[in-house]
């Protein structure tokens, strides 16, 4: 179920969720938090919809919409932040995914030739308490991050972690000095 409303047609109806069959998901994506709000807070409440995805054209509506009974919600200004830091630190790491309100990040890095961590085992790489290597994507293939694998210039590392862990973890893994 898809609920939406755009410039030209900004009036929202529930009238498809009165139906006898009960909806499992709502998703509310319009350009005006007021309305996200008002239908995220109606389709909670009022139909009991179970799962409700919502857009925040503005950060500070985040908190609100979560409020208001969404389950997941999703910021386009922030989305788009992402990926201009991406484009930024590209030659450093690049977040494939980011939920700030677990303050989750997935990101992938390139070691570089010059990495002083090269040849070591990942057990022997003291990484922060908050972050894990997911993957490890090596000559078009991948391995399984076990602690006995050898990190390679050239391999793809794939993290997982609080923000500012894999922040730490990427600059250790990229490290040209002794670590």
């Amino acid at each position: 179920m898809l609920l939406f409303s755009t410039p030209m047609a900004p009036s929202l109806t529930f009238s498809s969720l009165q139906k006898p069959h009960k909806r499992t998901v709502v998703i509310v994506t319009t350009d005006d938090d007021k309305v996200n709000l008002a239908a995220t807070r109606q389709a909670k409440k009022e139909f009991g919809v179970p799962r409700i995805i919502a857009v925040a054209n503005s950060p500070k509506n985040k908190e609100r919409l979560r409020e208001a009974g969404a389950d997941m919600v999703i910021c386009p200004a922030e989305l788009a932040l992402k990926d201009l830091e991406n484009m930024l630190e590209r030659d450093r790491a690049v977040t494939l995914m980011y939920r700030s309100e677990l303050d989750l990040r997935v990101a992938e890095t390139i070691i570089p030739l010059n990495a002083t961590l090269i040849g070591k085992k990942i057990h022997e790489i003291q990484m922060p308490e908050k972050c894990r290597v997911a993957l490890v994507c090596r000559d078009s293939s991948y391995v399984f991050p076990e602690p006995e694998v050898e990190l390679k210039s050239g391999d793809k590392v794939l993290l997982l972690g609080d923000a500012p862990s894999v922040a730490r973890t990427v600059e250790l893994l990229r490290s040209s000095e002794t670590a």
